[in-house]
């Protein structure tokens, strides 16, 4: 593996050997906006950098796991190093994929993240989790 390569990269390909499961992307913390996608995000998520790039993250999660991954987003961030959080992307087609993302560096407010998709089955235990809660509340 090149010496050169970013913690935050080496780390994901660890999880996977494959740099089309990776995002990379530029992102402001003053609006949370992107402002650079890699072209992987419509391999993996469906959506084109133009339809990604100056806009919200939250216009691309479920909303029902918003309040949960600000939080873990915030937490995060007064974290010198090992920033990482997970949410869920819900993808153009209407699937929704749990996202694994790795902030590397923030300079000027502005992150560079890295992201892999983490696997269906998290997020269909999670569901069916989260159905139980309300179920019996």
């Amino acid at each position: 593996m090149d010496s050169d390569i970013s913690t935050g990269l080496r780390l994901l390909k660890t999880i996977t050997n494959k740099d089309s499961d990776i995002i990379i992307t530029q992102f402001s913390m003053i609006d949370e906006t992107f402002i650079t996608m890699s072209d992987n995000c419509e391999r993996i998520l469906g959506y084109t950098r133009d339809e990604m790039e100056g806009f919200n993250y939250k216009d691309f999660t479920d909303n029902n796991f918003d309040a949960l991954s600000t939080e873990e987003v915030k937490r995060n961030m007064e974290k010198p190093k090992g920033r990482y959080f997970t949410n869920i992307y819900v993808c153009k087609d209407g699937t929704k994929k749990i996202m694994l993302w790795v902030i590397e560096e923030i300079i000027n407010n502005i992150a560079l993240c890295f992201a892999i998709p983490i696997g269906q089955y998290i997020l269909d235990s999670i569901i069916v989790l989260d159905n139980y809660i309300k179920e019996n509340d």
